[in-house]
This record gives C-alpha cells, sequence and structure tokens, in this order.
C-alpha cells in the first residue's frame, strides 16, 4: 500500500505543502499577446514617422521581422510612412483627437490589402506627441460582401446585371433626363433553339452557349450601356446615349453581327441563333403627348 509522507504543520503531518506562488504576467503583455492572435497591428510613431514601437502582427503586415529593419529609407519605414500621410492633419500635428477608417494597402504582387486603422494622438513630455496606429486586415471580409452584394444584383452564370437591377437604371436614367434628352434604347435578344441544345448535348452546354453569348454582347456594347441576362435565354442591351431612332437601329445592327457565326463547345461547332428587337422611348416627349 502507497504511503503518503509530509512535514508537520497547522493541519497535521499530511497537509499538502504551500502552493508556489506565480506571479501573473503584466497586462501589457497580455494585451500584446490577444492583438497578435487577433493578428492586429500595432504601431507606435513620432509626428515625423519615426517608429518608436510595433507588436510581432505588425511585423508579419510589413514582412520583415524585426523592429531594426523598420528603419528609414528602408521599404518597410515607407509603407508605415505612407499610413502616416492618409491620417488627418489635426492627428499628426498633435492636436489631439482619434480617428477611424480604411487604408487601401498596395503589397507584393499587385495586390491591394484593406486595412481597418484605429488613430490615436498620445500627447507626451514637452508638449510633443505620438501616434499610435491599431490596423486590421478587412480585405477578405470586404471581397466576401462585394462577392454577396454582386450576387445580389448580378446574374449568377453569366455576370451580368439581372432584369431587376436594369429595370432599376432604366427608371433612374428617365427620371434623371429631362426634356429634349434624346432617346434610350432597348435591345431585346432572344436566344433561338436553346432548348434543343440542352436536349441535345445537356445543359452544360447551354449554359456555355449562354456565356459566349454574354461575352459577345459585352464586347460591342458602349461604355455607357448596360447587358442584362433577362430570362432563361434572354438578353437586353440598354444604351442611354442614343441620339434618334436611327442610332437605335444601328446599336441593334451591331448586335446581330456580334451574334453571328458559331461557338465551339466540346469540339462541336454550335451556330448561334438569335431573334433581336429594338424599342425606343423619346424622352423629348412627356407624358401625356
Amino acid at each position: 500500500m502507497a504511503e503518503r509522507t509530509g512535514t508537520a504543520g497547522p493541519l497535521g503531518p499530511w497537509a499538502a505543502p504551500a502552493p508556489t506562488r506565480v506571479d501573473a504576467p503584466p497586462e501589457s503583455e497580455i494585451l500584446g499577446t490577444l492583438l497578435d492572435a487577433d493578428r492586429t497591428g500595432v504601431v507606435v510613431l513620432g509626428p515625423d514617422g519615426e517608429v518608436h514601437s510595433l507588436n510581432a502582427a505588425m511585423l508579419t503586415m510589413l514582412g520583415v521581422g524585426s523592429i531594426d529593419e523598420v528603419g528609414s529609407g528602408g521599404p518597410a519605414h515607407a509603407t508605415v510612412t505612407a499610413f502616416l500621410d492618409q491620417l488627418p492633419n489635426r492627428l499628426r500635428s498633435g492636436s489631439g483627437g482619434n480617428w477611424q477608417g480604411t487604408i487601401d494597402h498596395p503589397v507584393a504582387g499587385g495586390d491591394t490589402r484593406t486595412l481597418r486603422v484605429t488613430a490615436h494622438s498620445i500627447p507626451v513630455a514637452n508638449g510633443r506627441s505620438r501616434i499610435s496606429l491599431m490596423l486590421h486586415d478587412v480585405s477578405d471580409e470586404r471581397r466576401a460582401l462585394s462577392a454577396l452584394r454582386r450576387r445580389a444584383t448580378h446574374d449568377r452564370l453569366t455576370g451580368l446585371l439581372h432584369r431587376d437591377r436594369l429595370i432599376a437604371a432604366l427608371a433612374s436614367v428617365v427620371g434623371q433626363r429631362r426634356r429634349g434628352a434624346g432617346v434610350v434604347a432597348a435591345v431585346a435578344i432572344d436566344i433561338d433553339h436553346l432548348r434543343h441544345v440542352n436536349d441535345a448535348l445537356g445543359t452544360e452546354a447551354g449554359d456555355q452557349l449562354l456565356v459566349a453569348v454574354a461575352r459577345r454582347l459585352e464586347q460591342i456594347a458602349g461604355r455607357d450601356d448596360r447587358v442584362a441576362r433577362v430570362g432563361g435565354d434572354e438578353f437586353l442591351v440598354m444604351s442611354s446615349h442614343v441620339h434618334d431612332i436611327d442610332d437605335a437601329v444601328r446599336i441593334a445592327e451591331r448586335v446581330e453581327r456580334a451574334l453571328r457565326g458559331s461557338v465551339v463547345i466540346d469540339d462541336r461547332s454550335i451556330e448561334i441563333a438569335a431573334s433581336v428587337g429594338v424599342a425606343v422611348a423619346d424622352l423629348s416627349i412627356g407624358p401625356g403627348e
């Protein structure tokens, strides 16, 4: 049988020894660990851009290993100075206050990261001040939000505008124009025999045909034109910079030419067959005229 041993104490010979005291790390160290874990970059700067301190997450953002590599003249210091340059003058002049906003930060490879920035002006001795920056990379969140917004207004297959979005754009154009502003043209395109393509080659082939049509329409659309997929096999090109009906007809003819010919899908050549029509709204004619 195992025996317990111990030293005599107030509670008798079998009392457990007093636990060893372990001092907790300073609160600043705990805070720094939390910020690093959250990948929040923190840097403290002088008004002229000199770096006084920064944390590990900030070193990672800058792509360096130590604060010594953020010296004046280096690329990392140029990045920090660029952050400082985008702050309001009142913070850089030492007038105090806080600021929150976003900064677009170019990185290697031509990409751009979006950083959410919280800046504080910190007064120090002799009337000078320092500026603390807390930076959090929100690029992925911004991209996800942008994708959700685009999905709500654009067709998932072709990337063109949805029908509702095009109607809203048309209503906006008509509402902004005044009498005598010209003509708005809408060219309607109906892809013939899409069902036959789906039945013969499968819906994936039909989808590829629709995408090919969408790309051709985008190529011939003007800078201010809008192209939408308004139905399963229906498209619409809206042009708000048309001088007269003849201009509208010429746009429809350009659409017809763009859709002539064939598309190669799965090593098979598929002829595009489309019906094209045009409608115009003369904005110089008021209601009831």
